[in-house]
C-alpha cells in the first residue's frame, strides 16, 4: 500500500515565505477550537470552521487546536461557502483532520470556493487536509473553485459528482492551481476522477498520487481542456473511457519524471489520451498493462 504523508509540516510564518508572501500580508489567525459543524457566534460553543471561513478577514489564516488532531467535521449544515483569500493550515495536527459530507445531508460538495465576480480576486490557500465522500450535482465532488488555489498535503478519498472533478473542479477565469504533495483515491467523476482543469485554468501538479480514480468520460484521474504541468506523479488502477489516468482534449498537456501502472480505458489511451500537437512526455514510465493505447 502506498502511503502519501503530507510533504508540509511547517508554521504558518514559513508557510507565508513558501508561497513567496510576506507574513505580514496576512491578518489575523483564527484558531477552530470545536469539530461541531456549527454557525452561531457564541463564544462558550468555541469556533468551528465555518464560523471561522465567516469571521475571517480577507487575507487571514485558519489554524486548529491540537485537541482537534485525527478529528473529522461532519458537514451537518452542508457545504463551506469561501468568499474571501485565506490559508486554511492543518499542518500542525500530526494525524491531520477530516472534512466530510454531513450523515443526515442530501448530496452536496465540502467546499465552494467563488466570490461571485467575474475577475480572479481570490486565493486560498488548503495544507493537511482530509476531504472525504463528498457527493455533488455539480461541478467538483469535493471542492469546486473559481479563484486561484492552493492545495498542500492533503488527502482525497471517496469523492465524487456526477459532472467533472470528482476530487476538485478549477474553472473561472484566468484562474491558476499549484496541487503538491497531495493523494487522490477512489474519486469518481464524468471526466477528471481526480481533477477538472476547465478551458479557462492553468494548473501545475507536482509530487501527487493517483490511485484507482474513475472517470466515465475522460481522465480517470485527470481531464485537462487549457494547460496542465504534471511533474512526478504516480498514476496507478485508474480508469476512464478515453484516458484511463490522463485526458486532454482541447489543452496544452505537459507530463515528466512520472509512472503509469495498470490504468485502463475502455476507450483509447490506457495510460495518457491527448489530441493537442502542443503535449509533450517527457521521462515517463509506463509499467504492468496501461490497457489500449497508452498515448494516442
Amino acid at each position: 500500500m502506498i502511503i502519501l504523508k503530507p510533504f508540509l509540516n511547517k508554521s504558518s510564518q514559513f508557510l507565508a515565505c513558501f508561497l513567496g508572501l510576506q507574513a505580514a500580508t496576512y491578518g489575523a489567525e483564527y484558531r477552530v477550537t470545536t469539530l461541531q459543524d456549527e454557525f452561531n457566534s457564541l463564544p462558550d460553543t468555541g469556533l468551528s470552521l465555518r464560523e471561522a471561513f465567516s469571521e475571517a478577514a480577507d487575507e487571514s489564516i485558519i489554524t486548529f487546536d491540537e485537541s482537534l488532531n485525527g478529528g473529522s467535521i461532519s458537514l451537518e449544515l452542508g457545504k463551506l461557502d469561501v468568499s474571501k483569500s485565506v490559508i486554511v493550515d492543518a499542518s500542525g495536527l500530526s494525524d491531520g483532520l477530516t472534512i466530510t459530507r454531513g450523515e443526515d445531508q442530501d448530496r452536496h460538495k465540502l467546499i465552494d470556493i467563488d466570490d461571485g465576480l467575474r475577475e480572479t480576486n481570490l486565493t486560498i490557500t488548503l495544507i493537511g487536509l482530509k476531504f472525504v465522500n463528498g457527493d455533488s450535482f455539480t461541478w467538483g465532488g469535493a471542492i469546486e473553485c473559481h479563484e486561484n488555489l492552493n492545495v498542500f498535503g492533503c488527502t482525497f478519498t471517496g469523492n465524487r459528482t456526477t459532472r467533472q472533478g470528482g476530487a476538485i473542479y478549477l474553472g473561472g477565469i484566468d484562474t491558476a492551481g499549484v496541487i503538491k504533495g497531495n493523494l487522490f483515491s477512489q474519486n469518481f467523476a464524468s471526466s477528471g476522477g481526480g481533477i477538472h482543469n476547465d478551458d479557462s485554468s492553468t494548473i501545475v501538479i507536482e509530487r501527487c498520487h493517483f490511485l484507482s480514480n474513475t472517470a466515465t468520460n475522460g481522465g480517470g484521474a485527470i481531464s485537462d481542456q487549457k494547460l496542465a504541468e504534471i511533474d512526478r506523479c504516480l498514476f496507478a488502477g485508474n480508469q476512464g473511457r478515453n484516458g484511463g489516468a490522463i485526458s486532454c482534449f482541447t489543452g496544452n498537456l505537459q507530463v515528466s519524471n512520472s509512472s503509469f501502472r495498470g490504468n485502463r480505458a475502455t476507450g483509447e489511451g490506457g495510460g495518457i489520451f491527448f489530441v493537442s500537437s502542443f503535449s509533450t512526455l517527457t521521462n515517463c514510465s509506463f509499467h504492468g498493462k496501461n490497457t489500449k493505447h497508452t498515448q494516442h
